[in-house]
């Protein structure tokens, strides 16, 4: 991905890491998480309306805000899963997955080292 196009994943990230800590974050960001309606929605419109839109639209909806959409969505999906209980977030909390998130970044460290295009 181009920068442009890419550096708001890496933003979004950043904005997440910097709210967590505020009263803002604690007051009304926080209660938002525990109403299942918001989670659902942001798993439909993540995994179904927002590739139904790209289809449909391509770039012209991908590019400007799109990205920006999805990547709020994962956002939200990873907060919820750290502050809010559930099957799911036992499953991403666990020590297997902590330990494969630990590595996964490694990994893609070295493959680019490794696996180096030679054309």
């Amino acid at each position: 991905m181009m920068i442009h196009t890419g550096g708001g994943t890496i933003f979004m990230g950043c904005l997440g890491a910097l709210i967590e800590n505020t009263n803002f974050f604690k007051e009304k960001v926080l209660k938002h998480l525990y109403n299942n309606g918001i989670i659902c929605f942001t798993v439909i419109f993540l995994f179904i309306i927002s590739p139904m839109i790209y289809q449909y639209f391509g770039g012209v909806y991908k590019v400007p805000i799109g990205n920006t959409l999805d990547n709020l969505c994962i956002l939200l999906l990873v907060l919820w899963s750290i502050y809010v209980r559930s099957p799911i977030s036992n499953v991403l909390n666990s020590k297997a997955m902590i330990q494969i998130g630990i590595l996964s970044y490694s990994i893609y460290i070295w493959q680019q080292i490794v696996f180096k295009d030679k054309t």
